[in-house]
């Protein structure tokens, strides 16, 4: 069981590496749509961008996907000895209870939903699901302060190990 103060590390580490690599892809020309599902500049007020990450890491390869080669140092920093493999990067302006989609092959996709736009704490809630062939494995709720992006580690039905990253703002 790791330490407390160990836990806190490794989710500054994952906070680090998330902003490094959305601000990664999405700089880099990785496709972002901006309004999806936003009709109107009220619903774009009530809107919020949410971003998608969706990471394989391969337990003792050294190959880093050439998409991630700006944060090579960040993958290898949080999980050591393994090699990685971006399989869908996604960011959309979504209003509550639309959500954000990433493929993660063999018939698995995370998908990220927009509970709650800014609370009275100004918090947004997110729920991420992990989906088998259509039906939810995994499911959690994050509440979490506006730019505050969080990871999340998975080992998939099928065996892979799998790093999400979820923001929104």
């Amino acid at each position: 069981m790791p330490r407390v103060d160990q836990v806190e590390l490794d989710v500054r580490k994952t906070v680090v590496f998330l902003l490094m690599v959305s601000g990664s892809l999405i700089g880099s020309g990785h496709p972002v749509a901006l309004a999806s599902g936003v009709k109107n500049s009220n619903d774009f007020q009530k809107a919020s961008q949410v971003t998608l990450v969706a990471v394989q890491a391969t337990p003792g390869s050294q190959v880093v996907d050439p998409r991630l080669g700006g944060v090579r140092t960040q993958l290898k920093q949080i999980l050591p000895n393994h090699g990685f493999q971006l399989l869908d990067a996604k960011s959309q302006r979504i209003l509550q209870d639309q959500s954000v989609r990433c493929d993660l092959g063999e018939g698995s996709t995370a998908e990220v939903l927009l509970r709650q736009v800014l609370d009275d704490t100004g918090k947004l809630e997110l729920q991420l699901l992990l989906l088998h062939e259509g039906q939810a494995v995994f499911s959690t709720f994050v509440k979490t302060p506006s730019n505050q992006l969080f990871f999340l580690e998975r080992t998939l039905m099928d065996g892979r190990h799998i790093l999400i990253g979820v923001g929104a703002r």
